[in-house]
């Protein structure tokens, strides 16, 4: 069986622009990874490596260990759509068994280790904590309903604004309703505006929706100057507000601080049980490698 060796870049570090004659190449958002033949070729820099070393960079990379958010899948999935992609490629046969068995160590260390334990934005907690399928409307079209909107794909979602055709411009093909309809049933109503708590009031005036309450308090404190025009009394307790989101999530990466070396141990030990596995397999894995 043939080994492999990778060479690897990180585009903030200039990688855009670098082109390796030699191998395929598998890439993410962050990085320009070359997978090649292993070689003789003498280690020049840090962007080569070979053996279980090349095998445990890509194992940490596709389980999200080297991403900005911890454990995220996107990495997995980009790397399950570039296996597919190369079936066809003759030259690329020889990394079949190697890719079969990222995707092996990758499903056991996800369910061992990164289960149910790796939220670390707001979107993502919001995404566990909505039903899926159950529609969502946001108050706001601000910074804070960018970064939340991608990990609600699963839910019809709509946005409720003072200026619907500026919203309706920024944020193509969404519904957008004018601020104080009624949102729809049933829905799930995020508050994402820095509204008072006067306004936010008159806003949700009577709304009997489920409603999270995801503004910094501490950005319109001093805005409440004035007697509350319209009685708050009336609407329901949020179910969650920012500062319960926050502590939820500086738990989770307390949790996964302890949980980073146990990890690393862990893929180390099947980088290298995977090699001896290949080099030592009896009848081999080329009957693999062309069928």
């Amino acid at each position: 069986m043939f080994g492999f060796q990778i060479r690897h870049f990180l585009k903030e570090n200039g990688a855009h622009d670098v082109i390796v004659s030699e191998g395929v190449l598998f890439e993410t958002c962050m990085r320009k990874i070359w997978i090649q033949r292993e070689t003789e070729e003498t280690v020049l820099d840090g962007s080569l490596l070979r053996g279980p070393e090349a095998y445990r960079f890509l194992l940490e990379t596709i389980c999200g260990l080297k991403s900005p958010l911890f454990g995220e899948t996107e990495i997995l999935g980009q790397f399950k759509q570039f296996l597919a992609h190369q079936t066809v490629n003759p030259e690329f046969s020889f990394f079949k068994p190697w890719g079969q068995g990222l995707l092996e160590d990758t499903k056991q260390i996800r369910s061992d280790y990164l289960r149910g334990h790796t939220s670390q934005s707001y979107g993502s907690l919001l995404r566990k904590k909505i039903p899926q399928g159950q529609s969502v409307t946001i108050l706001g079209a601000g910074l804070l309903t960018e970064s939340i909107l991608p990990w609600l794909s699963q839910s019809p979602t709509d946005l409720w604004v003072r200026n619907p055709q500026k919203s309706k411009a920024k944020f193509p093909g969404m519904p957008v309703k004018a601020l104080g309809e009624k949102p729809a049933a049933g829905s799930w109503v995020l508050v994402a505006a820095p509204l008072s708590e006067n306004e936010l009031a008159g806003v949700l005036e009577n709304c009997e929706n489920s409603w999270i309450d995801l503004r910094d308090k501490g950005a319109h404190e001093e805005r409440e100057l004035t007697p509350m025009a319209t009685s708050a009394a009336s609407l329901r307790p949020a179910l969650f507000e920012l500062k319960d989101l926050f502590a939820e999530i500086q738990q989770n990466q307390e949790h996964i601080n302890a949980l980073k070396h146990e990890i690393h141990s862990t893929v180390v030990q099947l980088s290298a049980l995977r090699y001896e596995k290949a080099w030592f397999r009896p009848l081999g894995w080329e009957d693999l490698c062309v069928s």
